[in-house]
């Protein structure tokens, strides 16, 4: 049985307290600890201690995490969920503008193989771009970009046309081939129609992100904040604040993956006289 929203915040109200009187780390129990604990069980993280949970998450252990995550939730591969995609204020506007144009070739339904041809020449030049200014751009910027670059040119050559073409395109394993679609890392994202990320993640998005994926429900995006606020998914710092806007961390991102497990993404309708919730059924978080 799925469980209501009041069990939820009752529950999650009743951990956090406990869990944050024995808080004996820079950031409360509750928000690091337990989730962390629960992804090296669950095997979704390679982190070895708990030293790196306040660093934002990078992209390639985000993408990393996220399809062991949905893999360990038996999530069906070919959505529709293309989530926004953020821009960094390290990266200059001919990136930036470059990067827009990639974005409308690989949310097309399919592109045929001279547009592909297009795409491949500005991720070329982004390349070139990138190479020349590198010394004014982060070392995590730089990973972003390319991370970014690799997972666009390959999302392109799945949504070539011409079967003969794209079948040469994604065998292409040259490895003297800038960006080459043959070995690109973390593309089972694609098979999920999720649009790389460059620039931070932040809570905002990773939060609407994975309600799209784990959800039936087709809400707007406020909908889907509301309804993890109020379900306790969704808790603001020790402030009141909910700093949506800020990187995710690796605490924020494991807690919220540890929460999601007793949130009902898909519940049913209520019907009269429907009191099935049993609360021999709540998932708790130790």
């Amino acid at each position: 049985m799925k469980i209501k929203n009041s069990k939820i915040i009752k529950l999650i109200t009743a951990l956090t307290i406990v869990a944050t009187m024995s808080s004996t780390t820079v950031f409360a129990a509750w928000w690091g600890i337990p989730g962390y604990e629960w992804a090296r069980e669950k095997k979704l993280t390679t982190l070895a201690n708990n030293s790196a949970l306040n660093n934002k998450v990078s992209h390639a252990n985000f993408y990393s995490i996220l399809i062991k995550y949905l893999q360990y939730k038996n999530v069906s591969m070919g959505g529709t969920v293309v989530q926004n995609v953020g821009a960094s204020d390290s990266f200059n506007k001919a990136i930036d503008g470059i990067v827009q144009t990639v974005d409308k070739y690989i949310t097309a339904d399919s592109i045929n193989e001279q547009e592909y041809k297009v795409v491949a020449t500005y991720i070329e030049h982004v390349d070139d771009i990138l190479e020349s200014n590198a010394t004014f751009l982060s070392r995590d910027d730089l990973k972003s970009v390319y991370l970014y670059l690799s997972l666009a040119k390959y999302k392109a050559a799945t949504l070539i046309s011409e079967p003969t073409y794209k079948n040469l395109v994604l065998s292409n394993s040259s490895p003297t081939e800038t960006f080459n679609v043959g070995n690109t890392k973390y593309k089972e994202l694609i098979d999920y129609n999720i649009k790389p990320y460059y620039g931070d993640i932040s809570r905002r998005e990773f939060l609407v992100l994975m309600f799209s994926l784990l959800s039936e429900q087709d809400l707007s995006e406020e909908e889907i904040l509301t309804q993890f606020n109020e379900s306790g998914v969704l808790r603001g710092y020790q402030d009141g604040g909910l700093w949506l806007d800020n990187p995710l961390t690796y605490a924020e991102m494991f807690t919220f993956l540890r929460r999601f497990e007793i949130f009902d993404f898909n519940p049913e309708p209520d019907v009269e006289g429907n009191t099935g919730d049993s609360d021999g059924e709540i998932k708790e978080y130790d």
